[in-house]
C-alpha cells in the first residue's frame, strides 16, 4: 500500500503518513481504512469546519488498475448536518491520478 500524503492547509506543510503494515491487512482501503484512520478524530466536540476536521480522500483497493469501474475512491469526514461520519463515493479519473503520482490517499486539515 502506498502513503497518504497529509496536507496542512494552515501552515502549508505536507507529509507522507505510512500506513502500518497489520491495518494494510485488516483494511483493504476505502472507506474502512478512512474509518480506522478518521475514528480518534471525530469526537462529539469537534467541529466539522473546524481547520483540525480532517477531510480524507482515499483510493479503493482496485483503484488504478485495469478493468471496469476502477476508478474509484471514497472521500470522508464528519458531516455538518449529522455532526455524525459522512462519506461520499466517486469515480473518475482524480483517484487513479492520485495512485499514479504514489499515493493511495489525501488527507486534508
Amino acid at each position: 500500500m502506498q502513503p497518504i500524503l497529509k496536507v496542512d492547509l494552515s501552515t502549508g506543510r505536507t507529509e507522507e503518513y505510512k500506513i502500518p503494515e497489520e491495518w494494510e491487512r485488516a483494511f483493504l482501503g476505502g472507506a474502512s481504512l478512512a474509518a480506522r484512520l478518521l475514528y480518534p478524530y471525530l469526537t462529539k466536540e469537534l467541529d466539522p469546519f473546524s481547520p483540525e476536521a480532517p477531510l480524507l480522500f482515499i483510493n479503493g483497493p482496485l483503484t488504478g488498475t485495469s478493468g471496469p469501474t476502477v476508478g474509484r475512491f471514497v472521500v470522508c469526514g464528519k458531516s455538518p448536518a449529522t455532526m455524525q461520519w459522512a462519506e461520499s463515493h466517486c469515480g473518475g479519473f482524480w483517484g487513479p491520478e492520485l495512485r499514479f503520482a504514489g499515493y493511495d490517499g489525501l488527507w486534508i486539515t
